[in-house]
């Protein structure tokens, strides 16, 4: 792998950042073959040990970071950059699912587009800071299975957009928080299977939420808490089906003595 940075960094009128990176990545694999898998051109029979197709490829990436400095305790940023996600991430799945197959072994990598405007503020004398930020994300070339079945190929698009709150520090000298909030809207924008477009993507709550605190009740005893919650999710694999899992909440609770 090659990795080329840029930086540029100015105090007062902000930083400026931009990183420009290249990976070689193979993919191979050998073991032994599920009932039936494909095995590069073949038909393995149950236990049968095979090669799984292998891939290379060469895959340029960018990033690039502008931040300002609204005041001593505030800054806003701008950010824009580009990812990869090649076959073979996923050794344990198929084609569908990220996994390194016949049907997607000569598939260049999916490509991903994001955009992030945030801003960062420091609070109480700057023991606590809160960051907000919104973002956009687009899979330009998604891996999809062809209506009919056998063939995987690069032709849908998906897009993430979402909000992003935390809060992390300290509100009294013997209290400290550290919490998230995030919502997202995660569709598929083009599919060449009828009615897939505008659905959901699989697996994407659309809220999380998480709050981490912890009370200092003396030098020696401290407790403290969480309280999470996902939003509910939908099975599938390119587009969201109707199974899905409910929302929950989960609360754990700490004690520490020392």
């Amino acid at each position: 792998a090659r990795s080329d940075v840029h930086e540029v960094h100015g105090r007062h009128q902000g930083d400026l950042c931009l990183r420009q990176r290249e990976d070689h990545r193979v993919h191979r694999g050998d073991g032994r073959a599920a009932p039936g898998e494909l095995q590069g051109a073949r038909r393995c029979q149950p236990g049968q040990r095979g090669r799984r197709p292998e891939e290379q490829f060469d895959v340029p990436q960018l990033a690039c970071r502008r931040g300002l400095q609204a005041t001593a305790y505030g800054s806003v940023y701008i950010a824009f950059s580009s990812s990869t996600n090649p076959s073979g991430e996923q050794f344990d799945g198929g084609a569908a699912d990220g996994g390194l197959a016949a049907a997607s072994a000569n598939l260049d990598p999916e490509r991903n587009l994001s955009f992030e405007i945030g801003t960062k503020w420091d609070l109480l004398g700057e023991k606590l800071s809160l960051t907000a930020a919104l973002f956009r994300i687009d899979k330009t070339n998604a891996r999809v299975a062809l209506p009919g079945g056998g063939v995987t190929a690069l032709a849908g698009k998906q897009r993430v957009e979402g909000i992003e709150l935390g809060v992390i520090g300290r509100i009294t000298p013997d209290w400290s928080v550290f919490g998230g909030f995030t919502a997202l809207d995660a569709r598929v924008t083009k599919s060449p299977t009828p009615g897939q477009e505008d659905a959901k993507l699989p697996n994407v709550p659309n809220v999380t939420f998480s709050m981490w605190t912890t009370y200092r009740i003396t030098d020696k005893l401290t407790i403290g808490g969480l309280a999470f919650y996902s939003g509910k999710r939908y099975g599938g694999t390119f587009g969201a089906g109707t199974a899905h899992i409910p929302g929950y909440w989960r609360f754990d609770a700490m004690a520490s003595y020392k």
